[in-house]
């Protein structure tokens, strides 16, 4: 027996950070995928729901995008409203995640993860030793026995680039 898709199961699959809902209302604390033009939510077992908080043409356009592929109308508003769609329709998320701007979390690569790890050990291997005596800025630089930051020459500023005479 399969079961049917929620909005957990559809999150893990494509990646989706899962968050809760900070409203005050009876929704607080469902969980939720965030999206820059909306969210995706669970309705009830077998249906999920798309928000769109943005502008009159950017819900307009979703609205009208949405309908012919089998999504129900739920709210409308002037510039927001939500619809509900089948999470066991590929089609149906795949745009539901496209009109509330939902992306997928990134997946680094073998070499970037190989590349990270090297860059992990270098960090770790490297050991600056700490010096009684002397500034932190100077223990977190390894600087040898440089002036300290009040003796630094000051540089003269570049005159030629404000306004008045060279």
């Amino acid at each position: 027996m399969t079961s049917t898709p929620n909005l957990t199961t559809l999150a893990s699959a494509r990646r989706w950070r899962l968050t809760r809902d900070p409203g005050d209302g009876c929704e607080a604390g469902d969980p939720i995928v965030r999206g820059r033009r909306g969210h995706l939510w669970d309705n009830r077992p077998g249906q999920c729901g798309v928000t769109i908080m943005a502008t009159v043409g950017i819900w307009n356009s979703a609205r009208r995008q949405g309908l012919p592929y089998g999504f129900t109308l739920n709210q409308n508003g002037d510039a927001e409203g939500s619809m509900l769609f089948d999470p066991a329709d590929r089609t149906q998320v795949t745009l539901a995640a496209r009109l509330a701007g939902v992306r997928s979390k990134r997946q680094p690569s073998p070499s970037q993860l190989a590349a990270f790890a090297a860059m992990r050990a270098r960090r770790q291997s490297v050991s600056v030793p700490r010096r009684e005596g002397v500034s932190s800025l100077q223990n977190r630089s390894n600087l040898p026995e440089g002036p300290s930051v009040q003796g630094a020459p000051r540089r003269a500023p570049n005159r030629s680039r404000i306004g008045g005479s060279p």
